[in-house]
């Protein structure tokens, strides 16, 4: 399940449920807002962008991924546009490089990045040993999504 602190009377409720049935809540975490915690509060996964900076971490990945920590997240990753994820698992840390590709538009690239990271996951569970390659598939997935104009002339090719 996708979460990403918008709705929360209704998101909230159902990622809770979610996880009572062993479902894996991933939050998208474009910056940091007044509910953020307590949304991370019902995920298994949060992935945020380069834009999201607690106070204290100056942004920087490696703070921002130890705050997740610090709250309970054993998956994060930091989104950096074309720059490498980085990620943290209870495998520990990595990158993930990201592909340099054609760049039309960005509209709703991150949508993409969340939405096919959340399927995969739904897909094949999620799993340390693997979570680095599921990034990557989003990642790629993402990116066909810059080559066009529109958030959906990507989709026919």
């Amino acid at each position: 399940m996708l979460v990403d602190g918008y709705f929360r009377a209704v998101a909230l409720p159902l990622a809770a449920e979610a996880r009572q049935r062993g479902v894996p809540v991933i939050m998208d975490g474009g910056s940091v807002k007044v509910h953020t915690e307590e949304v991370l509060a019902h995920a298994d996964v949060a992935v945020v962008s380069a834009d999201f900076a607690p106070e204290g971490t100056g942004g920087r990945a490696d703070a921002v991924l130890d705050w997740l920590s610090e709250r309970g997240l054993s998956f994060a990753a930091v989104t950096r546009g074309g720059l490498p994820i980085v990620y943290r698992t209870p495998e520990g840390d990595g990158e993930v490089e990201v592909a340099p590709v054609p760049v039309r538009d960005t509209l709703g690239a991150g949508d993409f990045f969340h939405g096919a990271l959340t399927a995969r996951i739904a897909a094949q569970g999620l799993d340390a040993a693997r979570f680095a390659a599921d990034l990557a598939w989003a990642a790629e997935v993402a990116g066909r999504s810059l080559a066009s104009f529109g958030t959906r002339a990507w989709l026919e090719r």
